[in-house]
């Protein structure tokens, strides 16, 4: 029997570890991003406080109101600007033209396939001109090792990733096998990557 995420966050501090994902981190750091951010299945917040400390404004959501406490906490801690709040993104409400940047990081893919194109669809409006949306997915390959395998609904072929955002420019759409010993035993992940961008003009 899997875990769920409010368990785990429950159980154990940073859950996903502390550091940022290291194409999200690439993005920001080498264009030298800023603006106003949001972290789709937000957990903890590894991502959400990387993007904060380099000057976003961030709004995070996550379903686990117990890692959303814990990324409160955090934030305020060290005083960094990280709206966070629990929120099924299913349900969430995304303002046109609101972000410059939109983070999905293996969320997507705890949605039925139709959930996943409504919040595509979604997510791209919210996007400025210019704007960018960092997406990671798990393959179909994925082994399904972790314990929270049995909560992924859809796994993605690239093709189907990538057409999720028609509207988009495709920057990066990548198949990355990694090895992950952040949480329970160590196990193999087959993810793929992908960054987009909102040409000027589009809606």
């Amino acid at each position: 029997m899997g875990t769920t995420f409010e368990e785990a966050y429950e159980q154990r501090d940073l859950v996903f570890g502390a550091r940022p994902d290291g194409m999200l981190r690439r993005l920001v750091t080498e264009r030298h991003l800023r603006g106003r951010a949001l972290d789709l299945g937000a957990g903890d917040g590894r991502n959400s406080l990387f993007l904060a400390r380099q000057g976003f404004a961030v709004e995070a959501v996550d379903v686990a109101a117990e890692a959303v406490a814990k990324l409160r906490a955090r934030a305020t801690a060290v005083d960094l600007p990280v709206a966070a709040r629990v929120c099924d993104i299913r349900h969430l409400r995304l303002a046109p033209e609101r972000y410059d940047l939109v983070v999905a990081d293996t969320v997507l893919c705890h949605l039925a396939l139709v959930e996943v194109r409504r919040r595509a669809a979604a997510i791209t409006a919210a996007l400025r001109p210019g704007g960018w949306v960092y997406a990671s997915v798990f393959d179909r390959a994925d082994p399904g090792e972790s314990e929270f395998a049995a909560l992924v609904r859809t796994r993605f072929e690239p093709d189907t990733l990538c057409s999720l955002f028609p509207r988009l420019r495709t920057e990066t759409c990548e198949q990355r096998t990694v090895t992950d010993r952040r949480h329970g035993q160590p196990h193999r992940h087959v993810l793929l990557l992908l960054l987009a961008q909102k040409g000027d003009g589009q809606r």
